[in-house]
């Protein structure tokens, strides 16, 4: 409806005024106006000569004198310079019922990866990794979900100062063999964080970890084994939490593996992108407006910049993109635009296909809540907090088994969480506050977790049959027109956010449609409804609403339960 709105516009201004446009068309602030506005009237004032309000009410005056638009709307109207239309139930539920089926695609589908998560080894993540992983995951279910052909891949830093300095601090305790994964990675990163400590204060041990790293570099056997030992913990470790978050990526990079590929790619380079500086390798920035960064350094070793370079050559090579997004945190804004200036000049086939999306940081609204680790709380202390209050919040809720509330628990701390970290703009800094995560009521995943729990018991309860044609006449209470009216706009708000790369805009759709979920239902019956037609199109608009619900948390990564 919305282009057939767009293209009887366009006819309208074109016979009344001569004049070619191409009108903004959007949803009103609020359902009472509507279902599209636009306010072209006030747009092509100046060109036609005539007062906004004039202009709208001539458009409208002529959009109902079109039979195959009019027929179509409830209602037509110009209020100033705006034109609101309102659709017929009939439309509406039509509309509906198809977008709980299939989302209409793009008009050009791409081949994207989607590049997120990047933990280092030998480290615990921290919070600022988790919102990587849950924010590009929500980024690349939602550009499928529109028709694009999306692939994941993650990158990590398994190579440089930090893993000498763990390696270090691990050497120097006597290389000690935990035997659980949690205890191994708990151990890497207390190793990490006495080796960073002795490179900042003794001029001795911060020669002897210069010397690991670059017997990394040369493949010294006996430091290589120590290496790939507890890197492998650090992998092992860091599968679990992909697999704790519902994460499956195609794709896992290692920078010592690219290195190698990021030095060739910087050397083929050297005179045409890149120069020779002061013995180091360097991309001159400055004629594009950038910074100039080195790629090799004067010892001859690799840059983060070069093994980037080799990186992002080798995604194509594994798996040919149109579009290939990195996510970091926005501090690293600067450094992506030089490489992919630089990516983009060694390798012309790239231009124009890669996008770095840099997003907000992440901290705690409360200080830490606990660290096990002296440091700022990491990725799984963060999950396993806010499980433990979860925990508590079920414990005192009534009509569910142990056994229920033990089953429920993770899904609903995945839900606060991931809520939490994408019912804002994912570019602006936020702050966690775990009791708002976890709450029942207010705007937290586990209050629409809750909302679709109750829609399922309501359906569990009503064995009647779907709706019919002629029984969405008696939808007419604002109560249902407004809820019908809001799941309408579902396909549009899905192609919105992947358009703008905005994971928030499902949030703030899938919480509104819980709320006017609720307010339907506590103003209409269904189950001891007596009006039979009334009956089943109420339960078919709860079965849309569901299944609306459950795709939107979807694309949030966020699964749904059917008993809360």
């Amino acid at each position: 409806m919305k282009e057939l709105f767009t293209e009887k516009l366009q006819q309208q201004i074109l016979t009344l005024y001569q004049l070619t446009c191409e009108p903004l068309v959007t949803f009103p602030s609020s359902t009472d106006f509507g279902d599209y506005t636009t306010n072209v009237a006030m747009a092509i004032a100046k060109q036609v000569k005539k007062s906004p309000a004039e202009i709208a009410q001539n458009i409208v005056s002529g959009l109902k004198q079109d039979p195959e638009f009019a027929t179509k709307c409830d209602s037509i109207t110009a209020q100033g310079g705006y034109i609101n239309i309102t659709l017929g139930t009939g439309p509406l539920w039509n509309s509906v019922e198809q977008s709980t089926v299939s989302l209409f695609s793009v008009s050009q589908p791409k081949r994207i990866l989607v590049e997120y998560g990047q933990p280092n080894t030998h480290k615990l993540p921290h919070i600022g990794h988790l919102f990587s992983y849950i924010v590009g995951d929500s980024l690349a279910r939602i550009l499928d979900a529109v028709g694009n052909t999306v692939v994941k891949a993650n990158y990590q830093g398994d190579i440089g100062p930090h893993v000498a300095k763990s390696l270090y601090g691990y050497i120097q305790l006597g290389q000690p063999k935990p035997q659980t994964l949690q205890e191994k990675v708990m151990l890497l990163q207390k190793c990490y964080q006495e080796g960073n400590l002795a490179y900042d204060s003794d001029p001795v041990a911060k020669e002897t970890i210069d010397d690991i790293n670059k017997k990394i570099y040369q493949k010294d056997p006996e430091i290589t084994q120590i290496w790939q030992e507890t890197k492998k913990w650090s992998l092992d470790f860091y599968l679990e939490l992909e697999t704790r978050l519902g994460i499956r990526q195609t794709f896992h990079y290692l920078e010592s593996d690219m290195y190698e590929y990021g030095m060739k790619a910087v050397q083929e380079n050297v005179g045409k992108v890149f120069q020779e500086s002061d013995g180091a390798i360097v991309f001159p920035g400055e004629p594009y407006g950038l910074h100039t960064r080195v790629f090799i350094t004067k010892k001859g070793t690799p840059t983060y910049e070069a093994k980037d370079m080799g990186l992002n050559v080798q995604k194509y090579e594994d798996w040919p993109y149109d579009l290939n997004i990195i996510t970091t945190a926005s501090e690293q804004n600067a450094y992506f635009q030089v490489i992919i200036k630089a990516l983009e000049l060694a390798n012309p086939h790239l231009k124009g296909k890669i996008q770095h999306i840099g997003f907000g940081m992440v901290s705690l609204s409360t200080g830490k809540m606990s660290s096990r680790t002296g440091q700022i709380v990491n990725a799984v202390e963060l999950l396993d907090a806010t499980k433990a209050r979860v925990q508590e919040i079920l414990a005192e809720r009534e009509g569910l088994s142990e056994t229920q509330k033990n089953e429920i628990s993770e899904t609903v701390t995945l839900a606060a969480v991931k809520f939490a970290f994408l019912r804002q703009n994912i570019l602006q800094n936020m702050k966690f506050d775990l009791e708002e995560s976890v709450s029942f009521e207010g705007k937290s995943g586990p209050y629409i977790l809750y909302s679709y729990a109750r829609i399922m018991s309501i359906l569990r309860s009503v064995e009647i049959p779907d709706a019919t044609t002629k029984d969405v006449a008696e939808l007419t209470d604002p109560s249902e027109t407004q809820l019908l009216r809001w799941l309408y706009r579902y396909p549009e708000v899905i192609h919105q956010a992947a358009a703008t790369m905005a994971p928030h805009t499902i949030a703030e759709y899938v919480y509104t449609t819980a709320q006017l979920f609720n307010t339907f239902y506590s103003q209409q019956q269904i189950k001891n409804e007596p009006n039979q037609q009334k009956q089943r199109v109420r339960k078919s608009l709860v079965q849309y609403t569901a299944q609306i619900l459950k795709q939107g948390l979807h694309l949030l990564g966020i699964e749904t339960v059917d008993t809360m």
